[in-house]
């Protein structure tokens, strides 16, 4: 048996595909190195691999190509239907809205924690123990991190089109939804 050959069955066995497509194919014109007979003796049909490879690539080369193309289409499109499912599901966020949502995190913590000196400037200035100061400080810090915590918890949906940070956009948490943030140290009841 020559390395380059091989029988009919062997080489559907090798393509993966069944006797009777190579017999199709031998059909079109596949070339064989022997056709095979039929009766009493029977030899099988024998197919030269080099050629039978080229026939076969010249022969369906556009179908090939054309199932590559349909191929890689079909996958794109369920990469695409995933995707937006993943988007249905909440897995996946649009940049444009993720930018937005932080742009307006941003600002809410800008304008609560510039809020902090003004509003909280009288109050310390009859304060003369630093630890006073300094827990009233720590108190106010703390409190403008849980009203951000509990803007993000809601996210933006809660704030009024074109409202300002600080404008009736924020709500001061309740006890229950209250959670210390940052470093802050107990005050004195």
């Amino acid at each position: 048996m020559d390395a380059e050959t091989l029988d009919l069955d062997e080489f559907a066995e090798l393509l993966g595909v069944t006797e009777k497509a190579v017999r199709d194919w031998i059909g079109e014109g596949m070339p064989v190195t022997r056709r095979g007979t039929r009766g009493g003796q029977r030899e099988k049909t024998r197919i030269a691999l080099r050629p039978a490879i080229r026939w076969y690539f010249a022969s369906n080369h556009e179908g090939l190509q054309l199932d590559r193309q349909r191929s890689r289409l079909a996958q794109e499109q369920a990469d695409k239907f995933a995707l937006e499912n993943a988007e249905r599901r909440g897995d996946l966020a649009r940049i444009s809205v993720l930018e937005k949502s932080f742009a307006d995190a941003v600002a809410v913590a800008q304008a609560l924690l510039l809020a902090i000196p003004t509003k909280e400037a009288p109050m310390l200035v009859p304060l003369n123990d630093a630890n006073a100061i300094e827990n009233r400080l720590n108190q106010a810090i703390n409190d403008a991190l849980q009203q951000l915590a509990a803007y993000g918890a809601r996210g933006t949906g809660e704030r009024k089109r074109g409202g300002r940070p600080g404008n009736g956009a924020l709500r001061t948490p309740t006890p229950a939804e209250r959670k210390r943030v940052g470093r802050g140290k107990p005050l004195p009841q």
